[in-house]
C-alpha cells in the first residue's frame, strides 16, 4: 500500500519567491546575467550552471557558445581517454596515418607538425613517409628541437621548401634537446634553392659551422637561431662574422642565447661583439637574448644606430634571464640615439636604469616601447622622461616572454621579477595622462608661435604703410596693445 506524505499548512516565514529583494530579482534577468557571465572564466561558469534551473541554461550556453577543445565535446557524448587516443597503435599506426595523409594530399605546400613527444620515435617515419611524399612543401613548422641534423639534409634536398620554422610551447609540442646537442647535416651543392626564412636550435658553434659552409643558404632574408648551451664571446663574434660574410640579403635576424652562466652576476655580453653584423646592410629587424645581463655603452648604441638607420624593430636583451643587482645599465638617456637617427623604427626593447637624462627629441614612429626587467626605482619620473619620447598610441610593455620561466629560474628570482614589473604598472597607468599632457602643452606652444608670427607680421605692415605715408613721421618701432 502507498504511502501517501500529508500536506501542512504551516506558515513559512521566508517571503514567496514572488516578492524577493530587488537586489535578488536582478540576478535573474537573463540579458544581465549573460553580461555578467560573459567576464568569468570556464570554471566559474561550470559553477553557476550548477546554481538553478534558470542560471544553468544562460551558464550552459556559455560553456558551449565556443568550442576549443573538441575532446570536450565528444566527452559529453562517450567519456574519451585522450593519451590513449594519442599514443595507441605506435609507429605502425604513425606510419599508416602518414601514408594515408600524402596519398589525399600529394600537392601539399604547408605542413605543421604538432607533436606532444620527441622526435626519435617518428624521424625515420618524417623523413621516409612524410616529407619524401609531400615534394610540393613550401612552409615546414615543427616543434622545437625537432630540425635535427637528418631532417635538415632531407629538407635540403626539397626544391620548393623556402620556410623552415619552429614554434615554442606545449601547443605545438616539446622535443628533446638531447636530438639537436649535435647538429651537422650533410648538404650537397645546390641545396636550399629556394629557402630565405630559417629557423634553428643548437650549439652555437655548430650552428655557426652550417651557416659557413660552402653549401648553406646564402640567400635568406630571415634568420632566428636559438641555442640553450653555453657560449663564448669569441663564439657569439664569429657567429656575427659568418653571417656578415654570408647572407647580405638578412633584414631579419633574431638570437637567443637562453644558457644560464653559474655563479655569475653579469657577464660581458654579445653586444661588445657585434661589430660585425653591424655590416649587414638590409637588417630591419634585430633580436638578441642573453642569459645574463649584457654590456653596452652608450657610445656603441650611437655607433649601432647610425649603421642601422632603416631598424623597424630592435631588442637588445631587454629581459635578462638573471635580472640582479651590480651590473652596469643604461639610463634613458639611451633612447636618444635611435629617436635621432631611425626613424621608422616602431618597436624598441632596452634592459633600462632610471637615471636622470636631458631632454630628448620624441620617436617619429614608434609603437612598441619593450623595456622587458628594466629597472624603474620612480615610477613617475620615469613616466614624465617618456611622456616626453612616445608619440600618442606608442604601447609600454614589460616582463619576460622566456619558455617555461619556472624551469630557467629559482623562486626567489620569480619574486625578484615580480618586484621589478611592479613599478611599470604604475609608469604604464601615468604615462597616458602626461603624454596627453605634453601634447596639449606641445599645442599651446605652436599656437602662441603662431601668434608671435601673427604679431610680427602685422607690426612690419604697418612700419612699411607709415614710411609711405607723405611726410609721415619715421618710426622706427610699433606698439600693439
Amino acid at each position: 500500500m502507498r504511502r501517501v506524505r500529508k500536506r501542512t499548512t504551516t506558515k513559512s516565514s521566508a517571503p514567496a519567491p514572488a516578492f524577493r529583494p530587488a537586489s535578488h530579482r536582478v540576478l535573474f534577468v537573463p540579458e544581465l546575467l549573460e553580461f555578467i557571465f560573459s567576464y568569468l572564466d570556464r570554471e566559474d561558469n561550470v559553477n553557476n550552471a550548477c546554481v538553478c534551473k534558470q542560471w544553468s541554461t544562460i551558464g550552459l550556453d556559455m560553456l558551449w557558445r565556443n568550442v576549443d577543445n573538441i575532446f570536450q565535446l565528444f566527452n559529453a557524448l562517450c567519456p574519451i581517454d585522450v593519451p590513449d587516443v594519442i599514443s595507441g597503435g605506435g609507429p605502425s599506426r604513425t606510419r599508416k596515418f602518414f601514408m594515408d595523409f600524402v596519398t589525399r594530399m600529394p600537392r601539399l605546400t604547408k605542413l605543421d607538425l604538432r607533436v606532444p613527444f620527441s622526435i626519435e620515435s617518428v624521424e625515420d617515419i618524417i623523413i621516409d613517409t612524410l616529407l619524401a611524399g609531400l615534394p610540393e612543401l613550401r612552409t615546414v613548422i615543427f616543434p622545437e628541437f625537432f630540425f635535427t641534423s637528418r631532417i635538415v639534409t632531407h629538407l635540403a634536398t626539397m626544391q620548393h621548401i623556402g620556410v623552415i620554422q619552429f614554434e615554442h610551447g606545449d601547443e605545438q609540442g616539446r622535443g628533446d634537446p638531447a636530438d639537436v646537442a649535435h647538429f651537422e647535416p650533410m648538404l650537397l651543392p645546390g641545396a636550399f634553392p629556394q629557402l630565405y626564412d630559417l629557423s634553428l636550435t643548437g650549439r652555437l658553434e655548430h650552428l655557426t659551422a652550417f651557416m659557413n659552409a660552402p653549401t648553406a643558404p646564402i640567400n635568406l632574408t630571415q634568420l632566428y637561431l636559438n641555442s640553450y648551451w653555453a657560449q663564448t664571446p669569441a663564439e657569439v663574434h664569429t657567429l656575427f662574422s659568418v653571417l656578415a660574410d654570408s647572407c647580405s640579403l638578412l633584414n631579419v635576424l633574431v638570437l637567443e642565447l637562453l644558457h644560464i652562466p653559474p655563479g655569475h652576476f653579469y657577464v660581458q655580453g654579445p653586444l661588445a661583439d657585434l661589430a660585425p653584423a653591424l655590416s649587414l646592410p638590409n637588417l630591419t629587424h634585430f633580436e638578441i637574448m642573453h642569459g645574463a645581463p649584457v654590456h653596452v655603452t652608450f657610445e656603441q648604441l650611437e655607433k649601432l644606430a647610425q649603421s642601422w638607420p632603416s631598424l623597424e624593430l630592435l631588442k637588445l636583451n631587454p629581459e635578462p634571464l638573471l635580472a640582479l643587482d651590480g651590473y652596469p645599465a643604461l639610463g634613458l638617456r639611451a633612447l636618444i640615439p635611435f629617436a635621432r637617427h631611425c626613424p621608422r623604427l616602431h618597436t624598441l626593447g632596452l634592459f633600462l636604469d632610471d637615471a636622470p637624462t636631458p631632454s630628448l627629441n620624441p620617436f617619429p614612429s614608434l609603437r612598441t616601447l619593450y623595456v622587458g626587467l628594466s629597472r624603474a626605482r620612480s615610477p613617475q619620473t620615469v613616466a614624465l622622461v617618456l611622456s616626453a619620447l612616445c608619440p600618442p598610441g606608442c604601447l609600454l610593455q614589460w616582463g619576460t616572454s622566456w619558455t617555461d620561466p619556472a624551469e630557467c629560474v629559482a623562486p626567489e628570482m620569480v619574486e625578484r621579477i615580480r618586484e621589478r614589473c611592479a613599478p611599470w604598472e604604475e609608469v604604464a597607468r601615468l604615462l597616458p595622462v602626461l603624454a596627453r599632457l605634453r601634447r596639449e602643452e606641445r599645442a599651446r606652444a605652436r599656437r602662441l608661435k603662431y601668434e608671435n608670427e601673427e604679431l610680427r607680421t602685422v607690426n612690419r605692415v604697418l612700419r612699411e604703410e607709415a614710411r609711405a605715408i607723405p611726410g609721415g613721421k619715421r618710426q622706427d618701432s610699433c606698439v600693439i596693445c
